[in-house]
């Protein structure tokens, strides 16, 4: 397989339900034709393996991994197999910094290029690539003599830590992990057991892979002699859990081991994703505080959408609110993997739900990471689906077909837009000769849906009978331009300036001086930084921040260039602010569609340092 057909594969693995082949070329950057194409190429491929999952389709709905018990581990690791043998570059970088900062050998780029199995002038060009990823830890390279990544420890450790897991989590767990320190993996699963025990939790999969690699890494440079700075260090979440884990690793190491290192160790434990049980969370009793917050969280939200969330709804934040403010008493901040997801695909949700939490001052003052409210409102997506918080149009559905057909076309329609509920199934002769005395059409509907193009004047979206996904893209587009009022047209401004920045913190500030002279947004420098951090999404190389409140006043997007700032590894190169004010709650689905669907329109390049490492 080639690395599409592999980030296909992969991406499959991943989805339960059937997904147009259409949001797969999007994905991909191909066409739809070249995605049915991959297919075939990935299911001969997994007949080759010995496999008997395959790539399941469906006429009008898509494709779907259909999986076979017990295989889809060894498909994970096919997938990673097969994608570092496609991706030298990054196959470079994770064994690269490895045997440069926990190997007790000592490498030239001569010697590491020859370890690597690539020549002089390959390895110092990757460096490059490298040294962008560095730099946002404040990190470099240090090339004469020996080897070494220069900088604090603890940056060092996290820059490990959050480089290879972001540029492929799946890959670092099935081939890098496995091979890396294998001397301390029994011990350290040892140690991730009694975390859980003394805990009364399990962590999340995904969480405790990550903790015990750390774990790793602070071992291998613990034998090397490195140790955490001065400054670095914080208090113990769990003092019965740190004491155990100092004692556990002096006698495996062999040799004394200062405090800030086991705090941090037991902290990354406190700190991890618990494991979703319903009998641990009726079981688990809250803590004051984090019972008080959510006492407080759930009273706002009863207020502002007229329902108060139930016991179950309750217990789970109260649950997440706890974890939260552990991982801010220990300022040891986890960012989840689903924060793009929930940011773009929910992304009407995600500002209502945010508005609402932001008016809470004791969350306020809790100051939360980023990633931790991104949590929350992921666990209250299906309570505002409870509440019916967004607009739902009354439809007329225009009909010169059979029964099946009709009865097909309304559960068609409503299914895959759920903005739409169609009040009534009529004939093309009652819009187009109605009885004397029958009811107007502006009293009945909003707009109407026809097979066909109908001689009238009310406003109304032709599609096809066959109701594909093409369709329903159309009827959600054309929604806005019907011209009756039902929903405000997004207007678009291009600054001609591009940003420039050498922080995270001054490019809030340069987004928000931009803004602030367009007028329509009333935040003060440190409210816009918090709901900045909050707020932003990447995709590709593109900064999107969804903005809405009583704060916004003006309904808008704007874009700007932004000249190469480097995010974490991610270089980007434009912005894009949605501006929703509270004049147009009611029509905010429809304006944040129009939003992705102009950002899907525009294009967005590839992030230059993935693309890097992707071939």
């Amino acid at each position: 397989m080639n690395v599409r057909q592999s980030t296909l594969l992969r991406s499959l693995l991943d989805i339960e339900h059937f997904t147009p082949v259409a949001e797969f070329a999007r994905m991909l950057g191909c066409s739809e034709k070249t995605v049915r194409t991959d297919v075939q190429a990935v299911n001969e491929h997994l007949e080759r393996g010995g496999f008997a999952s395959r790539v399941g389709s469906k006429r009008g709905n898509g494709i779907r991994m259909v999986l076979v018990h017990r295989e889809k581990g060894r498909i994970e690791a096919l997938v990673a197999d097969t994608s570092i043998e496609s991706r030298p570059r990054l196959e470079r970088f994770l064994h690269g910094v490895l045997l440069v900062t926990c190997s007790p050998r000592s490498y030239t780029v001569d010697s590491l290029a020859r370890a690597l199995f690539t020549n002089k002038q390959q390895l110092q060009h990757d460096m490059k690539w490298w040294a962008l990823l560095m730099k946002p830890f404040e990190l470099s390279m240090k090339r004469q003599g020996s080897l070494a990544i220069e900088g604090s420890e603890v940056a060092l450790r996290f820059f490990i830590i959050y480089s290879f897991f972001k540029l492929d989590a799946r890959m670092v767990k099935n081939y890098i992990d496995p091979m890396f320190a294998r001397e301390d993996t029994l011990f350290l699963d040892r140690i991730a057991d009694e975390a859980e025990r003394e805990l009364g939790m399990l962590l999340a999969k995904n969480s405790r892979q990550q903790t015990s690699f750390y774990l790793k890494v602070m071992c291998a440079r613990l034998r090397l002699g490195h140790v955490l700075d001065e400054g670095s260090g914080t208090t113990p979440a769990h003092p019965a859990l740190f004491k155990k884990l100092k004692s556990r690793f002096e006698r495996h190491l062999g040799m004394p081991i200062d405090d800030r290192e086991i705090t941090l160790a037991s902290n990354f434990f406190s700190c991890g994703t618990w494991q979703w049980s319903s009998g641990g969370l009726g079981a688990r009793e809250p803590s004051e505080r984090s019972a008080a917050l959510a006492d407080h969280v759930g009273r706002a939200l009863e207020k502002r959408f007229g329902k108060a969330p139930d016991g179950e709804l309750m217990r789970r934040l109260s649950a997440l609110l706890e974890s939260a403010m552990i991982r801010r008493d220990c300022n040891l901040s986890i960012p989840g993997p689903l924060e793009h997801v929930v940011k773009h695909d929910n992304m009407d949700s995600f500002l209502l739900l945010f508005d609402a939490l932001r008016g809470v001052p004791e969350l306020r003052a809790a100051e939360l990471f980023s990633a931790d409210t991104t949590r929350i409102v992921m666990s209250l997506l299906e309570y505002l689906d409870q509440v019916h918080t967004q607009r739902v149009f009354r439809v007329g559905l225009v009909v010169n077909c059979g029964i099946e057909q009709t009865a097909y076309g309304k559960y068609r329609i409503e299914k895959l837009a759920s903005k739409i509920h169609i009040v009534d199934v009529i004939t093309e002769y009652d819009v187009e000769r109605p009885r004397p005395g029958a009811p107007q059409l502006k009293d009945r509907f909003d707009f109407l849906i026809s097979f066909s193009p109908l001689n009238c004047d009310f406003p109304t979206i032709t599609i096809s009978e066959a109701i594909d996904e093409q369709d329903i893209a159309r009827l959600v587009a054309s929604i806005p331009l019907l011209g009756n009022n039902l929903e405000t047209k997004l207007r678009c401004i291009d600054m001609e300036s591009t940003l420039r920045a050498d922080s995270f913190d001054v490019l809030a500030h340069r987004i928000h001086v931009f803004l602030d002279e367009l007028g329509g947004l009333n935040l003060s420098d440190r409210e816009f930084a918090d709901v900045f951090s909050s707020s932003y999404f990447v995709t590709g190389s593109l900064l999107a921040l969804p903005l809405f409140g009583p704060h916004v006043s003006r309904t808008r997007a704007v874009f700007a260039r932004v000249d190469r700032f480097n995010l974490f590894g991610t270089v980007l190169t434009a912005v894009a602010v949605l501006q929703v004010s509270e004049e147009d709650r009611p029509a905010l689905s429809s304006i944040v569609d129009q939003f992705k669907r102009i950002l899907s329109e525009r294009g967005t390049a590839e992030d230059a340092l993935n693309e890097f490492f992707a071939n």
